[in-house]
């Protein structure tokens, strides 16, 4: 079984990763602080859509 960026998830922190290539939503108050979290964590293009 292949992990981590081999499997191509985005590691946030230990026990805390996305599925990279996937739409994520993220609701609440601190919804932009954890997509800028995301973004800083990808090497890659990223699209936020806000509403």
């Amino acid at each position: 079984m292949l992990r981590g960026r081999a499997r191509g998830n985005v590691c946030l922190a230990p026990g805390l990763a996305l599925a990279r290539g996937r739409v994520h939503e993220i609701m609440g108050d601190s919804a932009d602080v954890f997509a800028l979290l995301a973004a800083g964590a990808c090497d890659g293009l990223v699209v936020w859509a806000a509403s």
